[in-house]
């Protein structure tokens, strides 16, 4: 038994390293994009003072923790790794190694782990991580409600991947009523940091005002696959196939109209994936070797694209990415032979 925990150890260490690896590997190593609102992130981790945190001043958890490291970056790619090793070492029962292998690099290939080697500075490795955590828990409602807390005021679009785990959870009822715990003890949370802190651009006001502007296109739909790439085929031929329909209606309607980083959102529906693999109900189970080195290859060979608004961007783009689905050549995309 011994022996079985230690080699799921060090399987699990060696494949999370291999797949930050791999990312960086895809994505030409690291290249930090200074944005807007990464330099605001950087801002609060710097700042001695609670009035100097600036808009998005309520987004504490990140930035506080990373305090430690004085980098939000270097917290950032710690947190990726140790989500790595975390959901390899849930799921080494579940699939052969190999199969598993392919799985985790099909992840770190994608825009899941490589937005953050480009957009250095943003809080979603940890809304990921404490999702996930949440996700192989589902039925720890004490965990739900200290994770799901956490979750907001590291960044309140966590609210939308606590709402998945009600939407899936055996105890539906139970769980909305700690969720509407934790938003009550956020509300509590925000209305004493707005005492110290003007944000008024970040209220919750203006995202409600967002979803009177809807209007579906290609870019919002493009962003959404953009982030998980060919991860996506585990959206669609699944045994859970009409639950995820109805929350992908729901994402769109809702938390992707109040954005404009359409990319960065779809990144975050590697939780539904993970829920799909940790409950084996994958249509194509048997196949899940091929389909999963399929995946890694086309996600290797495309662009890294990514989507702000109305704007398609290839994130260290290189002769490595032969195939661009949108139809372009090496010339189009300002590649030099």
């Amino acid at each position: 038994m011994k022996k079985i925990k230690v080699n799921k150890l060090i399987y699990s260490l060696i494949v999370s390293i291999s797949g930050l690896l791999l990312s960086l590997f895809v994505n030409r190593g690291y290249f930090i994009i200074e944005s807007v609102v990464g330099t605001e992130y950087k801002n609060i981790m710097s700042s001695e003072k609670i009035e100097n945190y600036g808009r998005l001043g309520h987004r504490l958890l990140t930035p506080f923790l990373s305090k430690i490291f004085d980098d939000i970056f270097v917290f950032n790619v710690l947190v990726l790794a140790i989500w790595l090793f975390y959901i390899t070492f849930n799921l080494y029962e579940k699939y052969e190694k190999s199969a598993l292998l392919l799985l985790i690099f099909s992840i770190t290939s994608s825009q899941i782990i490589i937005f953050t080697l480009n957009f250095a500075y943003y809080p979603d490795p940890l809304t990921i991580f404490l999702t996930t955590i949440a996700l192989f828990n589902i039925e720890n409602n004490y965990l739900f409600t200290f994770l799901g807390f956490l979750n907001l005021i590291n960044n309140e679009i966590g609210l939308f991947m606590l709402l998945f785990l009600v939407f899936i959870s055996k105890k539906r009822a139970t769980k909305l009523q700690l969720l509407i715990l934790v938003i009550s003890l956020y509300l509590i949370y925000r209305q004493i940091i707005s005492m110290y802190v003007q944000n008024d651009s970040s209220g919750i006001s203006t995202y409600i005002l967002e979803l009177g502007n809807f209007d579906l296109n290609f870019f919002m739909l493009f962003g959404l696959f953009s982030g998980l790439k060919f991860l996506s085929i585990f959206l669609i031929s699944t045994k859970k196939s009409l639950t995820i329909f109805i929350f992908l209606v729901f994402y769109i309607l809702v938390p992707l109209n109040m954005a404009v980083d359409y990319t960065r959102y779809g990144t975050l529906l590697i939780v539904v994936i993970l829920w799909v693999l940790n409950n084996n109900s994958f249509k194509l189970n048997r196949n899940l070797k091929m389909i999963a080195l399929l995946v890694l290859a086309l996600n290797i060979i495309t662009p890294k694209y990514y989507i702000w608004g109305d704007q398609l961007t290839y994130l260290r783009d290189s002769k490595l990415h032969i195939l661009d689905i949108t139809g372009k050549n090496f010339e189009e995309r300002s590649i030099n032979k």
